[in-house]
């Protein structure tokens, strides 16, 4: 096994650059500041929990930066789809329950051959972005249920390609 370095300076030193790696991978140009610090934060939680019997630091170090970076992405691309700035500066929630009516009108065309279970999954989950717990609990079923309206959907779709 490698020797790793015992303080957060050559930590930061010797595997900084699998922070900026994995930025270059995930696009990630906005905010750099903002994420790299989450990367090297990341790195050294990498370095805490690391076990040297499972395997080399490096890989465990991009697996886990990598993996931070991409929660966070996830975790601002949901603040993003919910806020938005109005004329005058201030932020206001988007209803997840407002579709666009013709987004609505173009997916409706497209789920009107299929079971009414399946168009039902589509619309819960496209329109209204709902989870599986979610349209579970709405229906009243369980939500393997709900899953096997997907996997349903998925052998339509599969079908129809071929």
């Amino acid at each position: 096994m490698q020797s790793i370095p015992l303080n957060a300076e050559e930590i930061i030193e010797k595997y900084a650059p699998i922070v900026k790696k994995q930025m270059k991978k995930l696009n990630i140009y906005k905010d750099f500041d903002d994420y790299y610090q989450v990367g090297l934060i990341a790195l050294w939680e990498a370095y805490e929990r690391y076990n040297p019997e499972k395997g080399s630091f490096a890989t465990f170090a991009i697996f886990t930066v990598r993996g931070r970076l991409l929660t966070m992405l996830k975790k601002e691309k949901s603040y993003t789809d919910k806020h938005h700035i109005t004329e005058d500066g201030f932020h206001q929630m988007i209803d997840n329950h407002t579709a666009i009516p013709l987004e609505k009108e173009i997916i409706e065309s497209y789920i009107e051959g299929l079971p009414p279970r399946q168009q039902t999954w589509v619309r819960e989950v496209i329109i209204y972005n709902k989870s599986t717990a979610e349209i579970a609990k709405q229906y009243g079923v369980h939500e393997n249920t709900v899953r096997v309206w997907k996997q349903g959907l998925a052998k339509n779709v599969k079908a129809l390609q071929r």
